[in-house]
């Protein structure tokens, strides 16, 4: 299955917004009033109490959320 016109313009676009963001991303978020704590507190999502955890893996602006045990 070929992706259409559109799915590789969208993939490109987020591919350059990543690119453009590698490192960034502390400043990014606290603009957004997102927390990057780097330890345990709570989740701008969920608001579960000591879920969350910004750790910006590689600068790419990765965290940490122990309700679902992933890293995104």
């Amino acid at each position: 299955m070929t992706a259409k016109p559109a799915d590789r313009l969208k993939d490109n676009f987020i591919d350059e917004v990543r690119t453009q963001a590698n490192g960034h991303w502390e400043a990014i978020l606290r603009q957004l009033a997102i927390p990057t704590h780097r330890q345990e507190g709570q989740y701008p999502n969920c608001g579960g109490k000591t879920r969350y955890r910004f750790d910006d893996k590689e600068g790419r602006g990765t965290y940490f959320c122990s309700q679902y045990l992933t890293v995104r």
